[in-house]
């Protein structure tokens, strides 16, 4: 059962400021909005009405932030147009306490300072951030990519705490997806480069940032492969949860060559709350517990239930691609045999389980032109099950060809056990007419060892007729 907070789901622009960590002014994150001015003189006309005048309240406040009383005053009076989430804080505590305001009358003049901001900062930087004032599926979409591949790191100095914010990633799409979240959310641009492994990167400073994940999605600083679903999404509707689990499995999911979709973490209540939301949404798949690692698993899917998984991917992401592809067929179009190589391996590279690459299949194919099945299993030192997956993608991308009447018939990349041919009552005729002529039926059985049965369906056409035989 879902049980919805909707209290949850409005952001408190408020919490965005840390009293033991904000240690000036400049360390402050700060508020901008065209009507913020006329909210704060709303207060400080009632404030002024009981006696409480502008240059002391500026001064008691800077004394609480340890600040000088005229950077205090000038936000105030509209001078610096910036203020500080801190000031305010102080500003309605004094205007609670000299005018006996309820709690539901400072909630309101909260939220219409909070409805009125329209950018973040902090002062000691100039990146702009806009503000996101309640949980979107765009943010549980950022919860989740940050969740499975992201990383959060804290720096607390004397002067403040400062947000490093990181994702690492080997598919460039994701990250591509990722950033345009990012500044559709924030309207900051982030900047993705190739790591040093084979993989790209976004890095970033952002405290405003940093803290919506750490207060408001309530992640750690550090090490977080042991937090659960961050509980204002478990809280919220299916389209939020939804949108989490799919950022997680855009970037931690996989699918696989043999048309499964799975995932691997070592949070097992994690792995459940995932679970829970897929039920939800009507997807099929099995839960599975290993050593020190717990699974998600769709099985091979068919058609109508692969339909199903599209929506926990991120469009035109490659594992999307992936799921597209063997749901609809291979549609990007290359110039080159190398460039088909390439591609490829970029969008089925091998899992540790599998023993070969998508390109060795094709570089044996380009040798061989045209052999069956077992030839190539062999060659490629695989068994035919495990080739059978990469016979099927290259099928989709219109690359190889399966068929019982080849064009090219290559003896020698026939394997002669499993080959069989379909004669013609003619030849089959002449074929036997011959064999009668030298071997009597007894002689004819123990050269080619085989019984009367087999004999008789091979003289009428039953049966095809192996090749080595």
């Amino acid at each position: 059962m879902r049980i919805l907070n909707q209290n949850n789901q409005n952001f408190d622009l408020f919490k965005l400021y840390v009293e033991e960590e904000d240690k000036g002014p400049g360390s402050h994150i700060r508020i901008i909005g065209r009507d913020l001015p006329n909210s704060i003189e709303e207060i400080l006309k009632e404030l002024y009405n009981v006696g409480i005048k502008i240059t002391p309240l500026s001064r008691y406040i800077s004394n609480k932030l340890n600040c000088h009383p005229d950077t205090v005053y000038k936000m105030l009076i509209g001078i610096n147009r910036w203020v500080s989430i801190g000031v305010l804080i102080h500003l309605l505590d004094q205007y609670k306490l000299y005018l006996n305001k309820g709690d539901k009358e400072i909630y309101f003049k909260k939220n219409q300072i909070i409805d009125c901001t329209e950018y973040l900062s902090t002062g000691v930087t100039k990146i702009i951030v806009k503000p996101v004032k309640y949980l979107t599926p765009e943010l549980a979409f950022f919860a989740g990519a940050h969740h499975a591949d992201g990383f959060l790191k804290k720096e607390l100095s004397e002067n403040g705490a400062n947000y490093k914010i990181g994702f690492v990633d080997h598919y460039k799409s994701n990250l591509d997806a990722l950033k345009n979240y990012i500044y559709k959310m924030f309207g900051i641009n982030v900047y993705i480069k190739k790591a040093k492994t084979d993989a790209w990167e976004i890095n970033f400073r952002s405290k405003v940032i940093g803290r919506y994940l750490e207060i408001f999605l309530g992640f750690p600083s550090g090490v977080k492969s042991n937090f659960n679903m961050p509980i204002v999404i478990k809280n919220s509707s299916l389209e939020i949860s939804k949108a989490y689990v799919r950022g997680f499995m855009t970037f931690d999911g996989c699918v696989g060559t043999d048309r499964n979709v799975s995932l691997g973490i070592v949070n097992k209540m994690l792995r459940d709350e995932i679970s829970e939301v897929l039920n939800e949404s009507k997807v099929k798949h099995k839960i599975k517990d290993g050593k020190n690692c717990y699974f998600i698993t769709s099985g091979v899917l068919s058609n109508i239930s692969m339909a199903l998984w599209f929506e926990f991917f991120e469009k035109d992401t490659e594992k999307w691609y992936k799921l597209n592809d063997f749901l609809n067929g291979f549609n990007r179009e290359v110039t080159s045999f190398q460039e088909a190589i390439k591609t490829l391996d970029k969008i089925y590279c091998n899992a540790s389980t599998y023993k070969i690459k998508i390109s060795n299949v094709l570089n044996e194919l380009k040798e061989l032109k045209s052999c069956d099945k077992y030839i190539l299993a062999k060659k490629l030192g695989v068994g035919v099950s495990s080739l059978y997956r990469y016979i099927h993608i290259l099928e989709n991308a219109n690359i190889l060809e399966r068929t019982y009447r080849p064009n090219i018939i290559i003896l020698d990349n026939l394997h002669p056990k499993y080959v069989r041919f379909g004669l013609n009552k003619s030849f089959l005729n002449k074929l036997f007419y011959k064999l009668k002529e030298s071997y009597t039926k007894r002689e004819l059985y123990k050269l080619l060892k085989i019984g009367e049965g087999t004999y008789s369906n091979w003289l009428r056409g039953r049966t095809n007729i192996p090749l080595y035989k």
